[in-house]
């Protein structure tokens, strides 16, 4: 790890390792830097979703991770749980059925 601090493959390690120390805005924080690395990586904004989800909701949380999975699956369009997230936040969002979802 020493060698190439800022691989994809360290900057991984270390947000699940801020997972361990129940810190979820830093780990968000590094998948965002792992995004601007390498933005087509699937599964990552899936995780920054799921990570959204799992703190305290706020106004905006449903939202952002909505759009989160919305990301994914424009990198992952077989992605079934993204699918399944984007539609359900869709519909608590109220914006279930706009153009170009789903079942539009």
């Amino acid at each position: 790890m020493n060698e190439a601090p800022d691989s994809q493959e360290v900057i991984q390690l270390n947000a699940e390792d801020f997972e361990k120390q129940h810190d979820l805005k830093k780990r968000i924080a590094e998948y965002r830097v792992l995004l601007q690395r390498a933005p087509e990586m699937p599964g990552i904004h899936y995780r920054i979703a799921g990570l959204i989800m799992a703190q305290p909701p706020t106004a905006t949380s449903a939202e952002e991770a909505r759009k989160e999975f919305e990301a994914e699956l424009k990198i992952f369009p077989g992605n079934a749980g993204a699918e399944y997230y984007s539609l359900a936040l869709s519909i608590v969002c109220g914006s279930a059925l706009r153009p170009g979802s789903l079942f539009a």
